[in-house]
């Protein structure tokens, strides 16, 4: 008979009841880690003395299958952007390289970052996070910063920032007809600092915002709410934005427009914008639109690597803040029900159907993404 792991009985043990404060009312909420679904979705034998070397073993097999399921298929990878092309999948495989310690992978994503940079030579290339400029020029500027790519960041993308920098309104507009899902220069001039930059953008975007009413995803107006965090001087936040924004998360909440990531996400990004004083966050509406997210839903789940990667001044917790609505999702992680699919067989999947599935966003290279980042902080901890 298996018994639970030390391991497992603590991800119980963390689900465990606390008190978050919402302007001058207490509300009980839960708290369950990305840990639990991680490990209970995992289809190996768990006991006390093999948990670790098991799920280590396994996330490596997992991480291999996904880098060499890209390499041999990268040919089918036609688009150059950071979310859906070569640039995504150059960034999953220079941090692969790094816990592998294999150069095939870092010589590989070289490669495919060199065809990226052709291509814009060549061709005309759109400017949001998706598929154009601003996703590509984060991520140069990411391997950079972390040692990935020895260069200089000013000098290689020089010309680009300042394409980047003119500043109109059909940029927004794109980012808002194209359902992007994050707020493209501003997220990439936040990361610059270019508080200059970024306050043009934002009044851009407040003037859209007024204009356009369609209902925008919500990880979208969350990355704009963590431009406006990036901003120590108010006066560059045009007045009434973080209002109309919060008034969109209502709209986006509603119709279900958001994953799992956002959920996370919006938990932490409201704490930190009740610090901002100019910002009015009514309590109640605030923790009404809390209360209203699925909890439940686990879509995007392989995308928290990449939020981790661009929203890496927020700190994240692997943490979902469970509403009394979710009591039974609790119950069924304390419980011994098994996910209806485990890791194993969601990577499975993507890679039988691997022609739509080698992005970064809700592809291959994510979810590896994502593993590496589990990976990574498991190790720490150990």
């Amino acid at each position: 008979m298996i018994r639970k792991s030390t391991l497992e009985n603590r991800c119980i043990s963390n689900c465990r009841s606390t008190s978050l404060r919402g302007g001058t009312t207490k509300q009980s909420q839960n708290i369950c880690t990305l840990d639990c679904f991680l490990l209970r979705s995992s289809q190996f034998a768990m006991t006390t003395h093999n948990i670790n070397d098991n799920l280590k073993y396994t996330l490596e097999n997992l991480l291999l299958r996904i880098a060499n399921t890209i390499l041999l298929n990268s040919g089918m990878i036609q688009n150059i952007g950071l979310l859906d092309g070569k640039a995504g999948a150059a960034l999953f495989l220079y941090h692969y390289s790094q816990i592998n310690k294999n150069q095939v992978y870092s010589d590989f994503a070289e490669k495919l970052l060199d065809e990226v940079s052709d291509t814009i030579s060549r061709n005309a290339t759109s400017v949001n996070f998706v598929t154009g400029l601003t996703g590509i020029a984060w991520a140069v500027r990411h391997l950079i910063e972390e040692k990935y790519v020895d260069a200089d960041s000013e000098d290689i993308l020089e010309e680009v920032d300042a394409l980047l920098r003119c500043i109109n309104q059909s940029d927004i507009l794109s980012d808002l007809n194209n359902e992007s899902p994050f707020f493209s220069k501003g997220i990439y001039f936040a990361g610059k600092n270019e508080k200059e930059v970024t306050g043009k953008l934002l009044n851009e975007l407040n003037r859209a915002l007024h204009q356009n009413i369609r209902v925008l995803p919500l990880s979208y107006l969350i990355s704009i709410l963590y431009v406006i965090l990036q901003e120590n001087d108010n006066t560059v936040i045009p007045g009434g934005l973080p209002d109309i924004v919060y008034a969109r998360m209502t709209d986006s909440i509603k119709n279900k427009n958001y994953t799992f990531p956002d959920v996370l996400l919006l938990t932490e990004i409201i704490e930190q914008m009740k610090q901002k004083q100019y910002v009015n966050f009514e309590s109640d509406n605030r923790e009404m639109a809390l209360e209203t997210l699925d909890y439940n839903n686990l879509d995007g789940v392989f995308n928290m690597g990449l939020y981790r990667l661009i929203f890496n001044k927020i700190r994240i917790e692997d943490s979902m803040r469970l509403s009394r609505k979710s009591q039974s999702s609790l119950r069924e992680l304390r419980g011994t029900k098994q996910p209806k699919q485990s890791i194993e067989n969601l990577i499975d999947s993507m890679i039988k159907d691997v022609y739509r599935n080698l992005n970064l966003y809700n592809g291959l290279a994510g979810a590896g993404l994502t593993l590496i980042d589990y990976f990574q902080k498991r190790n720490e901890t150990v």
